[in-house]
């Protein structure tokens, strides 16, 4: 069995399009298959959101961070992280990071890092006088990312 993880972004409930980073996507194991491409608000469609696989070494799992900006009166950046290890104890998960801060949404090792140290299931944050919300994914091997 190859380890994979598709993310499946649900944009359905919120008023804005997230559009892919200039670097939007980083395989800390594997490779990547398929780049997130732009969620237009209102939507939600399969794989939107990118599409790691193992490496064809033995024992190899598959993890990604893809990132996102979103275009509201201050922009914000959804940085969204998922892996399908193997050969362990831990299953599958996904961890969720926002910022403002351009120079802290470059999607690389760095940022890896720092998303997956900090091990936030669900994330929120403030604009456009409401809330835009990411609730805990569905973790199997489909991460399956509800935005509110």
């Amino acid at each position: 069995m190859v380890h994979q993880i598709r993310f499946h972004i649900d944009n359905t409930n919120t008023g804005y399009k997230l559009i892919p980073a200039e670097k939007s996507a980083f395989a800390d194991w594997g490779s990547i298959s398929k780049y997130p491409v732009t969620v237009p608000a209102g939507t939600s469609v399969p794989e939107n959101g990118g599409f790691v696989k193992a490496s064809s070494a033995p024992f190899a799992g598959a993890a990604m961070l893809v990132v996102y900006s979103i275009q509201t009166s201050t922009p914000i950046y959804l940085c969204l992280l998922a892996s399908d290890p193997h050969w362990s104890a831990r299953k599958n998960w996904a961890y969720v990071y926002i910022t403002t801060d351009i120079n802290d949404a470059k999607a690389g090792q760095e940022l890896f890092n720092k998303v997956y140290s900090g091990e936030n299931t669900s994330a929120s944050v403030n604009i456009d006088g409401g809330i835009f919300e990411v609730k805990e994914p569905s973790v199997v091997s489909r991460i399956d990312w509800v935005l509110i």
